[in-house]
C-alpha cells in the first residue's frame, strides 16, 4: 500500500453560499479566532505550541468540507483532505505508518488537516478490543502532537463513543438550521 500524499484542496465558494445556524456561524468564529491569534502571537505559549482538534458534526453533505476550506482560505492556509478509510490499512502496522507520513508530512505548517468520514474510525466500543480501539487511539495521539488545525468529520455523532468526543477541543455541528436560525456568515475584510 503506497503511503498517503497530502495534496491541497479548494474551492470557488465563499461564505456567502455557507448557509448556516447561528451556534454554527460561532462556533467556525471561534475557530478563525484561534488562527488569528496563533498568528498574531497573541495566544498563550501552551496554546501556540499545540495545535487546535475539531470535530465536525452534521448529515452527510452538509458542506462540512466547504467549512473547513472557507477557513483556510480566510487564513491563507492550505487544507489537506484525508479519507481515514484510505488510511486504516488490514495489514498490520501500516495504518500506524500511514497516520505517522499524513502527520509528517502537515506538521510544523501552519495548515489544517481535514479528516473525512471519520465515523467508521471512532465507533462505539463493545467489550471486544478490536483493532479499530487502537487505531483511534494512535490516530489522537499523533492529533494531540500536530500542531495545526485538525477537523475531523463525522456524520454521525450519536455513532462516536463518548470518550472519543471528549478529547476533542471543540464540537461544531453543521446541519440544516431551520429557517428562523439562518445566518449568512460573511467574509472578513
Amino acid at each position: 500500500m503506497q503511503q498517503p500524499r497530502l495534496v491541497p484542496i479548494l474551492t470557488g465558494h465563499s461564505w456567502k453560499d455557507l448557509v448556516i445556524s447561528q451556534d454554527t456561524h460561532s462556533g467556525l468564529d471561534d475557530i478563525s479566532k484561534w488562527i488569528a491569534g496563533r498568528e498574531d502571537g497573541n495566544s498563550s505559549r501552551s496554546s501556540i505550541a499545540k495545535g487546535l482538534q475539531v470535530l465536525f458534526d452534521g448529515p452527510q453533505n452538509t458542506l462540512k468540507d466547504i467549512a473547513a476550506i472557507l477557513i483556510a482560505k480566510e487564513a491563507g492556509w492550505p487544507v489537506y483532505r484525508i479519507d481515514l478509510s484510505a488510511v486504516v490499512s488490514e495489514y498490520i502496522g501500516e495504518t500506524e505508518k500511514n497516520l505517522s507520513a499524513v502527520f509528517e508530512q502537515a506538521n510544523n505548517k501552519n495548515s489544517i488537516l481535514f479528516f473525512d468520514e471519520a465515523d467508521a474510525l471512532f465507533g462505539k466500543r463493545t467489550d471486544v478490543k478490536d483493532a479499530h480501539d487502537k487505531y483511534a487511539t494512535t490516530f489522537f495521539d499523533q492529533l494531540q502532537q500536530f500542531t495545526g488545525l485538525s477537523i475531523v468529520s463525522a456524520n454521525l455523532r450519536s455513532n462516536i463513543d463518548s470518550a472519543f468526543i471528549r478529547r476533542f477541543q471543540m464540537v461544531v455541528s453543521i446541519g440544516a438550521p431551520d429557517k428562523k436560525e439562518i445566518v449568512g456568515k460573511k467574509k472578513k475584510n
